[in-house]
């Protein structure tokens, strides 16, 4: 049984990407934050491949950057464009297009540096016996996202960037006849320059890492005069 794997991501277009991180970043230096994190994304989930049987999968946006991913994701990943007017219609999207030629999907963003093989795997793990995995994030949503199949309720009359995103999505599970959930590990990502800093003090602690994400490392050590 194979699970897809979608990596979620706007191009890295200076003024289009991080701009929560402008606030102390010049627009290049967020373009430039950005493919790092994708390089390391890209890295970290080819080590998924070696341990489960897995296809994967970048849905980019805006129409015509596809381009712009050559040197950031590993031609390992068949692309497509982003569908959908929010960003549930197309998360909703991603999965249904993972769903056509694999028996589960996990649709996960791309600004999430930290998140570790494990934590995947794991999320494929308990997609054989739920129907819905999610993975926790820090402010209140989720980063993660594994279905069976595509449940388009999921994505319904959420407000997306809220505090009680995964709160309500659980809620909206709990609703449903028959239906099992389950969650991983709880991960933050990168919107804002606290949390920026918080990387770099955990980037220190190489030894916990099972993919260390090399590029951002050294991409948050030339902002060093910054954060």
């Amino acid at each position: 049984m194979s699970t897809g794997i979608v990596l979620m991501s706007r191009a890295p277009i200076p003024g289009q990407t991080k701009t929560r991180l402008e606030a102390e970043l010049s627009l290049e230096e967020c373009a430039q934050l950005h493919k790092a994190f994708l390089k390391d994304m890209g890295q970290m989930l080819l080590k998924v491949q070696e341990h489960r049987d897995i296809n994967l999968y970048l849905a980019y946006t805006p129409a015509g950057t596809v381009d712009m991913f050559d040197d950031l994701i590993p031609t390992e990943f068949e692309r497509f464009l982003q569908r959908g007017q929010d960003l549930g219609a197309k998360m909703e999207e991603a999965l249904s297009y993972a769903a056509q030629a694999n028996d589960e999907e996990i649709v996960i963003g791309s600004d999430l540096p930290a998140l570790q093989p494990q934590v995947l795997i794991r999320a494929i793990d308990l997609l054989q016996e739920n129907d819905i995995v999610l993975g926790p994030s820090e402010d209140g949503g989720y980063y993660l996202c594994g279905t069976n199949q595509p449940y388009s309720f999921l994505f319904d009359d959420i407000l997306w960037g809220q505090e009680d995103v995964l709160k309500a999505t659980i809620a909206k599970i709990e609703n449903q006849d028959n239906l099992s959930y389950d969650l991983v590990a709880s991960c933050g990502d990168i919107d804002y320059c606290s949390e920026l800093i918080e990387l770099k003090e955990k980037l220190q602690q190489a030894e916990e890492w099972k993919s260390y994400p090399q590029h951002t490392a050294e991409r948050i050590e030339k902002l060093k005069m910054k954060i």
